[in-house]
């Protein structure tokens, strides 16, 4: 007959079973080190999403004036197939960002704005529409603007439109030229009309895709009315194609990339490293 275990061990065993969870004392003192951390960490979460907004959205916009530069310099002239922000009816588009309307205008294209534009190698652009409403449809502002149906290369061809003077599409105001592109007065003439400006929106389907870039980045926002299924959302290239002196020029001037989703209007790179770093 074995002997029977220490009463010791038996104890032992038992206490092991009693200890498997955390009294709740402890519990009271883990709980109360976790509101303590979220307390600290909470408000900062705020400008943690701004910092990382600005630091990509300032990235992207420096990345994408490289490429459309580089397009340039390879194929001697400017991207086709930018998006024409315009609809049918000659008005901007309603699904850009609200503070847009400050900034951007309606604009109808003379015979010399197309003569600089087709100098600088841009015949054509993909128009877009309002959301058609199609039960079903697989419309995006940001992802497939362009119709109902969503865009493939087989329909890209059919979905180009020839620039021709009187088409309508996106200008920049005077004072958002001279405040967000650098356009400093250089006479008196200058200050009062600094030149004539147009913008495009880089989309998935314009002629650098696969060549000067892989693809056309979408704005990342931080707040929740800046997403790119509820805005367009992604990056405006701007063109120069009269002086200051109402004079054509002879080809079209890329002038820089800025941010088409921002509540205040168009920004450039410049303006989200300031926010970045908080002199904004």
């Amino acid at each position: 007959m074995k002997p029977s275990a220490p009463s010791s061990l038996f104890f032992v065993r038992c206490t092991r079973r009693q200890r498997a969870g955390l009294t709740l004392m402890e519990l009271v003192v883990v709980m109360v080190i976790l509101i303590a951390l979220a307390g600290i960490l909470l408000p900062l979460f705020p400008s943690m999403l701004t910092r990382a907004h600005t630091s990509s959205t300032a990235t992207n916009a420096t990345e994408v004036s490289k490429a459309v530069q580089l397009y340039y310099n390879l194929y001697t002239g400017y991207p086709n197939n930018l998006d024409n922000l315009t609809t049918g009816a000659g008005t901007i588009a309603t699904y850009l960002a609200a503070g847009q309307s400050t900034d951007l205008l309606a604009y109808t294209l003379t015979a010399a704005d197309l003569a600089a534009l087709n100098n600088a190698g841009m015949t054509n652009v993909l128009p877009v529409i309002e959301n058609p409403a199609t039960a079903g449809s697989v419309w995006s502002p940001t992802f497939d603007p362009y119709s109902a149906l969503p865009m493939t290369s087989t329909l890209l061809a059919s979905s180009s439109t020839t620039i021709a003077t009187g088409t309508t599409v996106v200008g920049v105001t005077q004072a958002a030229v001279t405040r967000e592109l650098g356009m400093i007065a250089n006479s008196a003439n200058q200050t009062t009309n600094p030149g004539t400006y147009v913008l495009f929106g880089l989309g998935d389907f314009s002629s650098m895709a696969g060549k000067t870039l892989e693809e056309a980045p979408v704005h990342f926002d931080d707040s929740s009315t800046g997403q790119p299924n509820l805005i367009y959302g992604r990056f405006g290239l701007v063109f120069q194609t009269q002086d200051g002196s109402g004079t054509a020029m002879v080809a079209a001037k890329f002038i820089g990339t800025v941010d088409l989703a921002d509540a205040d209007g168009i920004t450039t790179a410049s303006d989200h490293i300031q926010t970045y770093y908080q002199l904004k």
